[in-house]
């Protein structure tokens, strides 16, 4: 039976108690392995106590949690209040976890050596290439690793060599891999494919009763006849939240409620100076934008469910956001942006696609709110058509696609 390795981004864990993305699909990768045993799948990851509960179900996969000393982890809180609170950093959130990444990295290095591992999977980070380069990892695995590519790769931290003779880039969009394809021209074109994000439907295609949904709505204290707009997600500047909130308030509907789910860190006890930016906006637009913090994962198909219109208003490239994919799978409306790899998930049947342009996207953004709280009937249909898309979206796809790429399922 074959033997594959993932290589998680050593920050959040897997599975994904703290959220993020990346990591929620790797717990799905996992549970498609336990659901049909294709082969011995292992999973290096960081380390967390809730993480590690969950994992003791597995039955045909193996997760090695990297935990982080101490040190490490008062460093890094102390670096990231330098970046965020001294020095103002715009991309402070890069500065969170460098220490605890480079101890990571070297673990899964020497461990990867330990054990001749058929295929090995690098989720999304240049940096990961860097457990190749100790131990002889190189020609150990030239020829059978692989890089799972969800974002634009803005430097290779020195490891041009490993990521340009990778044996495949399974990109999340056609977008994502044209920026690495420009980035390392010497690319091959067979050294690159699409393997499309997908979410479980089971957990966001779910059918409420009206008496479920009437009692979320009253956990939030939204009146039963509100029309509900919905975010989900990061609360980074670059997710276009902040303009989505002033164009709800400007939009000053009647009977509407912007509710807003998320957190900068996910699950973690670290605000940014943009979330609290955003809080006090949300807090002065009144009893009419709702915060909710962060939601794990597991409940957010719940919340999707009352909603009638989600709003993804990405104003940097967003390869391919879950969350667009999520509201597809929910049958919902959607409000969205022509960055990065959306427009190849979404069409105009099911989505309102504007320019991203940040000058005018307060006003874009305004006008689809009010078009969608006037047009109920529209924003029902456009939840048809994204229920038609979503079967293309399936879970079971996806971890068939990636599973098969590393040869794990014949």
């Amino acid at each position: 039976m074959k033997k594959v390795a993932i290589v998680t981004s050593g920050y959040l864990p897997v599975p994904a108690t703290k959220g993020g993305g990346v990591e929620v699909l790797d717990e799905y990768l996992i549970k498609e392995n336990e659901k049909n045993n294709y082969g011995n799948l292992t999973v290096f990851t960081s380390d967390d106590k809730e993480a590690r509960k969950q994992a003791e179900n597995y039955q045909n996969s193996e997760v090695i949690f990297i935990k982080t000393p101490k040190y490490i982890e008062l460093s890094d809180r102390f670096i990231f209040k330098i970046a965020n609170d001294v020095l103002k950093k715009p991309n402070s959130n890069s500065f969170r976890y460098i220490l605890q990444r480079l101890y990571y990295i070297s673990q899964v290095s020497k461990k990867i050596s330990e054990v001749n591992y058929d295929s090995l999977m690098l989720e999304n980070h240049a940096t990961l290439f860097s457990v190749l380069r100790g131990h002889g990892n190189y020609q150990r695995y030239l020829g059978n690793y692989y890089f799972h590519l969800h974002n634009e790769v803005k430097s290779s931290y020195g490891n041009e060599k490993y990521i340009q003779n990778v044996t495949r880039v399974l990109g999340v969009s056609n977008y994502i891999n044209s920026t690495l394809k420009k980035k390392y021209p010497d690319m091959r074109d067979d050294q690159f494919g699409v393997v499309r994000n997908a979410v479980d439907h089971e957990r966001f295609a779910l059918d409420l009763s009206e008496d479920e949904k009437k009692k979320i709505r009253d956990q939030f204290d939204i009146p039963q006849d509100n029309f509900i707009f919905l975010y989900t997600g990061r609360l980074n500047e670059e997710k276009g939240i902040l303009e989505a909130v002033k164009a709800f308030k400007e939009a000053n509907l009647e009977k509407s409620t912007f509710l807003v789910v998320g957190s900068a860190f996910f699950d973690t006890d670290i605000k940014s100076t943009f979330e609290l930016k955003l809080g006090e906006v949300i807090r002065l637009a009144g009893n009419s934008i709702k915060f909710t913090g962060y939601i794990p994962n597991e409940r957010l198909g719940r919340i999707y469910a009352i909603a009638d219109v989600c709003v993804v208003p990405s104003i940097w490239e967003d390869p391919a956001p879950l969350t667009i994919i999520e509201a597809i799978t929910a049958g919902k409306a959607i409000i969205t942006t022509n960055s990065g790899g959306i427009p190849e998930y979404v069409n105009d049947r099911n989505a309102i696609i504007l320019q991203k342009n940040v000058g005018s996207l307060v006003l874009y953004l305004k006008q689809s709110f009010l078009y969608l709280y006037k047009n109920k009937e529209k924003a029902i249909q456009m939840g048809t058509e994204s229920e038609k898309i979503s079967h293309q979206l399936k879970l079971e796809k996806f971890g068939i696609e990636i599973l098969k790429i590393l040869s794990l399922k014949e």
